[in-house]
């Protein structure tokens, strides 16, 4: 379910780091609005082009499977210490999806105790992808997945922007992908994490989106004059 927009009007997205930036001089980018039509069309384009991303569980998953083999040469109590690392490793994960209601500073104890597994998994995840190419394949997948997702959703849904030193220019086939070259590679990867959000809303965000305020019947009325809505989120939802 996408973010109810009024179609007729762009979303205003800020670019990563210009938040503090004076208005006048703040780099903004224009986006279509989506529709239910568009993120089947985005997804198509995605699978259209092998772009997917797979979650960390699904790696894990993988690496249990050829870890055996993978680490046939190792004397026993060393795969068993990888296989317990793994287990540590999903253990840490869930630990952290279940912590969004726990204060911060647990919230953080969590990150902390992810990352420090996953430094220490790094030297297992390296070998298991030498000796399983679809595990070498699907990390490779997620290493180019922010900005391959980000290049396929601004030649689909970015429509123009503001204060950038180019001249925006695009086809019925979307921008040109060699304009999309001279973007920062962070503002790529940063309108692909929101049409992202815009596409797959939060569940807050699909209740705001049918909120009295919209008239009761789910729908942004237009009105002249009225400003485009403006963001400038850019993390993408977590998953597992």
């Amino acid at each position: 379910m996408t973010i109810l927009l009024n179609p007729a009007e762009p979303v205003r997205f800020v670019a990563p780091g210009q938040e503090k930036t004076p208005e006048a001089e703040r780099i903004v980018y224009l986006l279509k609005a989506p529709t239910v039509w568009d993120r089947i069309a985005h997804e198509r384009a995605l699978s259209e082009r092998g772009i997917r991303r797979h979650t960390v569980l699904d790696l894990l998953t993988r690496a249990r499977h050829v870890a055996g083999k993978a680490l046939e040469a190792r004397p026993g109590s060393a795969r068993q210490s990888v296989l317990q690392g793994l287990d540590d490793y999903e253990a840490a994960l869930r630990k952290l999806a279940a912590s969004g209601h726990l204060p911060e500073k647990a919230q953080m104890a969590a990150v902390d105790a992810l990352l420090q597994i996953e430094t220490a998994m790094a030297g297992v995840f390296d070998l298991i992808a030498h000796h399983d190419p679809v595990f070498a394949t699907m990390r490779a997948d997620n290493l180019v997945y922010a900005e391959a997702s980000g290049i396929a959703a601004a030649q689909r849904f970015l429509t123009g922007w503001q204060n950038l030193p180019l001249a925006f220019s695009a086809t019925a086939e979307g921008i040109d992908p060699a304009l999309l070259l001279r973007l920062p590679r962070e503002h790529v990867i940063a309108i692909g994490r929101e049409v992202e959000r815009l596409l797959l809303p939060s569940e807050t965000e699909r209740k705001n989106s049918f909120s009295p305020s919209s008239g009761g019947n789910g729908r942004t009325g237009s009105t002249a004059g009225k400003t485009p809505r403006r963001t400038s989120r850019s993390q993408p939802t977590a998953g597992t």
